[in-house]
């Protein structure tokens, strides 16, 4: 690995394979900041043969160890639809394979982590709703009954469905 400083970015680069090494504050910085982005888009310029057969998935998964602690590290998601997976030790920061750094550019700069980032929050909202539905329908006691079931929805449209809900458990 070779160190290498980009505007207030420093990383390691490979010199056998072309990817790059990021602390975990370098990631951070290259999600809030066009700027750093800006500095570290020459040093993942991917050939067309290794993009190629990348985002195929023709390459097989395998699990690096971090340059630092030698752990395995995570394998995960950059973010829900990117298309991106990083090697991820939590601890010391992400390997990212040549070309990887250019999608997740790519990514964030046609606006995919907001994207992604309000798909998440609209996940937790539903799983919120659907985790109170639950306890009502295990027979929570009125003094339990959430005042809202539904984003949006109206108070008196979910006391007449936990009405009928009561209803049909008795019967």
């Amino acid at each position: 690995m070779v160190r290498r400083r980009a505007g207030a970015s420093s990383f390691d680069e490979c010199d056998r394979c072309g990817g790059l090494w990021l602390s975990p504050d370098t990631l951070a910085a290259i999600n809030t900041q066009a700027e750093t982005r800006a500095d570290l888009r020459p040093f993942d310029q991917p050939s067309a043969a290794q993009s190629g057969s990348r985002q195929k998935g023709a390459a097989a998964a395998s699990y690096r160890r971090c340059p630092q602690c030698r752990k395995h590290m995570n394998r995960d998601s950059f973010a829900t639809g990117s298309g991106v997976v990083l090697d991820i030790c939590r601890q010391h920061g992400c390997f990212l394979d040549n070309g990887e750094l250019t999608r997740l550019l790519g990514f964030i700069e046609s606006g995919g982590l907001e994207k992604a980032r309000q798909r998440d929050a609209e996940s937790l909202k539903a799983e919120i709703v659907d985790l109170k539905r639950r306890k009502v329908l295990a027979g929570a006691g009125p003094a339990e009954m959430p005042v809202q079931w539904d984003a949006g929805g109206s108070p008196a449209i979910d006391l007449v469905r936990w009405i009928a809900e009561a209803f049909l458990r008795r019967g």
